[in-house]
Order: C-alpha cells, then sequence, then structure tokens
C-alpha cells in the first residue's frame, strides 16, 4: 500500500508538473523587445507584454494588452528614421524596425512590400509586411500566428492618396469605400493570398490573423479586415480557406474614416476594434457628413491627459522638443470638431469630387523632388492648406492655419500609447453609450470566462471580503445594478439571474 501511494504520487507530481507546464505556456507573459519609431524621428527599444493566451481569447472582447501590442507593432512598421533623414537611401533599410521585432519576437517567414518604393512615390498603395510564428494554446495545442502589419508613418507621397477619396468613375452616390484605401487594401489582400500558398506548409493547427495599423495603415487595415469578415472576396481563395473570422485580432489606431456607412453595423466586423481621439483631425477623413465611417467598434479615448498618462507621452518623447508637448485637450477637441464642420459646410461631397484632382496635385507639390516631408509638415506648411483657409475665412471668423498645427499633436502615436497604456481605455469602453460595444462584456461574468455562474458570484465575496482585486473590466461587470458600486446587491441580483428568477439586469 506504501508503495502504491508512492508511486502514486509520484505521477501525480509529474503530471501535475506537466499540467503547469502547458498552463504556463498558455498564460505565461513576459516582454518583447519591439522597435518602435518615435515622432521625434528616432528608434527606440520597447518593451511590450505579450503571451501566446492573447490569441486564445474572444476577439470580439476588446483587450487593452492587445491595443498596446498592436500599436508598438504598428509603430515598428514605420520606414525607419534612418532611412528618412538620408539621403543616399541605399545606405538605409526602410524596414529596418519591423524587421528587427519581427526577429526578436520570434517570427519567421517575413516578407516585406513596397518599402523600397521611392518616398515620393504618391501612387495608391501602401508598405507592409508579413510574417508568422508558431504559437501554443491550452493543452499544448499548437497553431499559426500569421501577422499583417501595414505601414502608417513616414511613408512620405502616399500621403497624396489619403486625399484620393473618388476613382475617377466613381460617383458621389455611389456608396463605394474610399478609393485610396481600397486599391492599397486589394493589393495587400492579393500579396496575402500568394503568402499563404507559399507558405501553407508551413502552418499548423489553426490560422490566427493579427492585423494592425495606424493612420493610414489602419484604414488599410480596416478594409481588409472586413473583406474577410464577410467574405467579400472570392470564396475559393487561400484567404478565405485558412483564416475564419472568430481567428481575426484586428487593431486599428487613428484611423481615418473609408468605409461607407450603410455597410458599418455589420455583426461579422464585431472583431474589429478601432481606437480614436476626438483631438485627432486626421480620423474625420473622409467626413461622416460625406456618408464616410469605419467598420467594427470605435472606441474613442479621452480628450483629457491624465499625470500618469501625460508623463508617461514625455518618457517616450524624452530629451526631444516635443517633451511636454500637451497632444490632447478638450479645447482641441472643440477646434477638431470647428475644423470639421466649417470644412464639410464650406464644400459638398459634390464639390471635392470635382476638384480632387486640383486638391491631390497642390499636396504632392510638397513630395516632389527630394522633398522628405512628413505628413505632419506637409499640413502645417503647405500652401494648399493657406489658400482653404484664406477661403473659409472669408466666409467665416476662423483661421483654419492657425488652428489645424496645435491640433496635430494628437495625431502622434505616442498620444496613444500614452492614454491605453494602464487599462485607461477600457473604462471609457465599458462606460460607451454604444451598446453594440458594450455587447463584447458580459454582465455578471466577473472570471471573464464567457457565462454566469456561481463562480462569479464567489469572486464578488471574496471582493467584499477585501480578499480580491477586480480590474476595471471585472469592475464593470460586477456592477449588475448598475448604481456604481460592488455591493450584496449585485451577488442577489446575481445569483437570482443564475436561479432564473429575473432574464436580465
Amino acid at each position: 500500500m506504501k508503495r502504491f501511494l508512492c508511486t502514486a504520487i509520484a505521477f501525480a507530481m509529474i503530471f501535475g508538473c506537466a499540467a503547469v507546464k502547458n498552463a504556463a505556456a498558455y498564460s505565461g507573459e513576459f516582454n518583447e523587445k519591439l522597435y518602435i519609431c518615435t515622432m521625434a524621428d528616432t528608434t527606440i527599444e520597447y518593451l511590450c507584454p505579450y503571451s501566446d493566451s492573447y490569441f486564445y481569447r474572444d476577439n470580439k472582447k476588446y483587450s487593452p494588452k492587445m491595443s498596446v501590442l498592436s500599436l508598438a507593432m504598428s509603430m515598428s512598421a514605420f520606414s525607419s528614421p534612418e532611412y528618412m533623414k538620408s539621403s543616399d537611401k541605399d545606405k538605409f533599410s526602410a524596414d529596418s524596425n519591423i524587421r528587427k521585432t519581427y526577429k526578436s519576437m520570434g517570427f519567421r517567414n517575413a516578407e516585406f512590400y513596397n518599402y523600397n518604393v521611392p518616398i515620393t512615390s504618391m501612387d495608391d498603395k501602401v508598405a507592409f509586411a508579413f510574417a508568422q510564428k508558431e504559437i501554443s494554446g491550452a493543452y499544448g495545442k499548437k497553431d499559426t500566428l500569421l501577422s499583417v502589419i501595414i505601414r502608417g508613418g513616414n511613408y512620405g507621397g502616399e500621403w497624396v492618396s489619403n486625399l484620393h477619396i473618388f476613382g475617377d468613375y466613381d460617383t458621389v452616390n455611389s456608396n463605394l469605400e474610399h478609393y485610396g484605401f481600397r486599391t492599397a487594401a486589394k493589393q495587400v489582400y492579393e500579396a496575402l493570398n500568394e503568402y499563404i500558398r507559399d507558405n501553407r506548409s508551413s502552418f499548423k493547427g489553426d490560422v490566427k490573423l493579427w492585423i494592425s495599423g495606424y493612420s493610414r495603415g489602419a484604414s488599410v487595415a480596416n478594409l481588409i479586415s472586413h473583406t474577410i469578415n464577410t467574405g467579400a472576396a472570392s470564396r475559393s481563395d487561400l484567404v478565405s480557406q485558412y483564416i475564419s473570422p472568430e481567428n481575426i485580432y484586428s487593431y486599428q489606431f487613428a484611423c481615418p474614416a473609408g468605409a461607407r456607412e450603410c455597410d458599418v453595423n455589420c455583426e461579422a466586423d464585431k472583431n474589429i476594434f478601432v481606437i480614436n481621439s476626438p483631438s485627432d483631425v486626421i480620423p474625420m477623413m473622409a467626413p461622416e457628413k460625406w456618408g464616410f465611417s469605419t467598420y467594427g467598434n470605435i472606441i474613442y479615448l479621452p480628450d483629457t491627459m491624465s499625470d500618469t498618462a501625460q508623463q508617461y507621452f514625455n518618457e517616450l518623447l524624452k530629451d526631444t522638443k516635443y517633451e511636454g508637448v500637451v497632444p490632447c485637450s478638450p479645447e482641441h477637441t472643440q477646434i477638431v470638431n470647428q475644423i470639421l464642420e466649417v470644412v464639410t459646410d464650406s464644400v459638398s461631397e459634390q464639390g471635392y469630387f470635382s476638384l480632387q484632382s486640383s486638391i491631390m496635385k497642390a499636396m504632392a507639390s510638397s513630395f516632389e523632388g527630394d522633398s522628405q516631408n512628413s505628413p505632419g509638415d506637409s499640413i502645417e506648411n503647405n500652401e494648399l492648406i493657406s489658400a482653404v483657409s484664406n477661403l473659409i475665412k472669408l466666409k467665416y471668423d476662423f483661421d483654419l492655419q492657425k488652428t489645424i498645427n496645435g491640433a496635430l499633436y494628437a495625431h502622434f502615436p505616442e498620444h496613444y500609447m500614452s492614454l491605453i497604456h494602464d487599462d485607461a481605455v477600457n473604462d471609457i469602453y465599458n462606460s460607451s453609450d454604444n451598446d453594440s460595444d458594450k455587447d463584447s462584456y458580459l454582465i455578471g461574468d466577473v472570471n471573464q470566462d464567457g457565462q454566469i455562474t456561481l463562480e462569479d458570484v464567489v469572486e464578488i465575496q471574496k471582493y467584499l471580503a477585501k480578499l480580491v482585486d477586480f480590474n476595471v473590466v471585472q469592475s464593470a461587470v460586477a456592477d449588475a445594478s448598475k448604481d456604481s458600486e460592488i455591493s450584496l446587491d449585485d451577488v442577489v441580483l446575481i445569483q437570482k439571474y443564475i436561479a432564473q428568477l429575473i432574464t436580465q439586469f
């Protein structure tokens, strides 16, 4: 009997250790080193939490950690500052940051597209990168993580394509997506199909798509995500065969509106998260008044910097001319709303359609020859903005040239990073007035396992006894009574729900 007990204990220890190891592989979190580009034209090493488990959670639930990681990846995809500063482009690689980041994170079979195209090119395109890595799920399940990151910074002449809202043969009432964005998105989608064809023999398990972008790259990623979600492309293509909507993790930041409003309430797009700042004017292109929006859940960041957010912003831009800049404020938001109102009241959709070619040519002058202007510089200094500003002042008492410069800081990716870094966006997300956003969270599901059970009741009781702490999400879903506090009233309500005495909170 003694020998049997010793043997049983030994087996328990062996299998217990194996179980712990598998659990650690599934949920263990550690810092990865990413190489991100800042608006101060520097590359910094950025330590960012990562876990394979991020890609095994419900992709229709917003994850602040996934958001931080996705934004950092998007910033890695910017053309390297060394490349942008050099007069001899052959000496430096535009894709060096994302290339180093992929290597650091253990991705393989990386491919880079359009990074070698001259920075003055104004075609309707984007630069982007694909790579893959093996990830582990519960009980040792092996799957493939496919990364699609689209460049949204330091892209020079591509900025002109942001103004290419309508194609030559589009009509104003056609309900087509933004022409410049959808043309670039189609190119990325076709390249992704070829990448899957060439690499599918190395895929293991399910293919999980992680797609992200910033600014212009965000809108392109947004359109691609919608295409896959809705099966809008040919069902015979390899993207549709290998990637299903439940395996898409899609995060976009400072995302210009490229979709048509008539298509944005698609249930299939609940796995898309668009994080915008109300102080940032760039996401307002093209205007909502012209019928444009974005696919998926739109999360608006606060327009007031907390002390911790401002401190983090300053750290990211330490020892640069931008350290100490306040990138957003209610005043900035008001300015953005004024700009949008004045511009859309001054220029109709049909009017822009007729002037689009001239406007694009005027903006193109900022990127001709050897000019390496950034989008921000081109907006601040461009003669087009001065001309439009003068026209607006004839009708309104509003100086566009003066007000747009200060609002540009809100488009800094560091502004977005500082606000989402400490889970602040979760609080905004759960207090949103948009019911479709709230659907991603289940009131009463405190342990976030997708169902309401007595385990959730126990968690609240532990919280009330001060045995555990809740994060922002848990605090929100535990408040079943919706009285802005967690109490025994919430325990009683959840128990009634479990006993089917009530059907909703």
